[in-house]
């Protein structure tokens, strides 16, 4: 089994389900967010050495600065970090039978979400 740790930054609060921000506004959030999550799984990746195979476990600390988030909104507004973390080449893909998430929501000093991810 490999196991790759990673360090992302706190989602947008626009990308929170109960936020009505303007549809291209979360569209640049959406496409930043997601291009940010990629450039750390690849640094994860170590160059291209790493690609994990499904099935894919995947744990998941939303780390809140602030008021904590609803487990469900944090872990809606999380589908670009997975695209992210696809399109790096981490993971073959964020679809049931390939990943398996287990999701928690603590309260901390400083707002992140911590990804650990097992898989052959």
């Amino acid at each position: 089994m490999v196991n790759v740790h990673l360090v992302l930054p706190f989602p947008p609060r626009d990308l929170n389900p109960n936020a009505r921000p303007d549809r291209y506004e979360k569209a640049a959030l959406i496409r930043d967010y997601r291009g940010q999550c990629k450039v750390d799984a690849l640094v994860a990746r170590n160059r291209k050495t790493i690609a994990l195979k499904a099935p894919v476990k995947a744990w998941v600390t939303f780390v809140c600065a602030g008021q904590l988030w609803d487990q469900d909104n944090a872990t809606a507004s999380l589908k670009a970090m997975w695209d992210g973390i696809v399109d790096s080449g981490l993971i073959p893909g964020d679809s049931p039978d390939l990943l398996h998430v287990e999701t928690e929501v603590i309260k901390g000093d400083k707002a992140s979400v911590l990804v650990r991810l097992e898989g052959s």
